[in-house]
């Protein structure tokens, strides 16, 4: 009897283990095909602001709660009178963010550069444009967090070089408060 109990007890063992190995298996399978759809829509997205990008002044897009890979999205002569850009802020993972900025040539639009592994909230992100280094380039704070009450921002500053359209991340301001030039 002992040896029964023993071995029944083994073999529900073995089957739990085996069910829950199959049903992780299934989950793991349901985020990759998620995964590959919030890319898939993630481009989509891109492509058609970018279309719409070309044919009009400006475009901001801001609709993070719909499609939580793709956060923000703004086009026109926001970084400088004489050129017009495009910004996109994406989903890279689940839990950071990149940024890409576009400059537009013979009607098309190339990316002039990328930062990744930026990490927001994206219930506080909010983007400001401004010339942060004097250098009659306008720059971008992106806001990643505030705190409750008196409203204290903290987020990323990048520069833009005004002849390569680079980034420049200073991880210095992420230590300050209320970002200003």
């Amino acid at each position: 009897m002992k040896t029964f109990t023993i071995l029944l007890l083994g073999l529900t063992i073995l089957s739990c283990n085996q069910s829950e190995s199959k049903q992780e298996k299934i989950i793991t399978a349901e985020k990759q095909i998620m995964t590959t759809n919030q890319i898939s829509t993630q481009q989509d997205t891109i492509t058609e602001l970018l279309n719409k990008a070309l044919i009009s002044d400006t475009t901001e897009f801001y609709d993070w709660k719909r499609n939580p890979s793709f956060l923000f999205f703004k086009s026109g002569n926001f970084l400088n009178n004489t050129e017009k850009n495009a910004m996109v802020v994406f989903g890279s993972t689940d839990s950071t963010y990149s940024i890409k900025l576009y400059s537009i040539k013979d009607k098309k639009w190339f990316v002039t550069d990328i930062i990744n592994d930026l990490y927001l909230l994206p219930v506080f992100f909010n983007s400001r444009f401004d010339d942060y280094n004097f250098d009659n380039q306008t720059d971008i704070y992106l806001q990643v967090s505030a705190s409750n009450g008196y409203s204290l921002s903290i987020g990323y500053l990048l520069t833009i070089d005004p002849k390569t359209k680079k980034f420049s991340e200073h991880l210095e301001a992420r230590e300050l408060a209320n970002m200003k030039p």
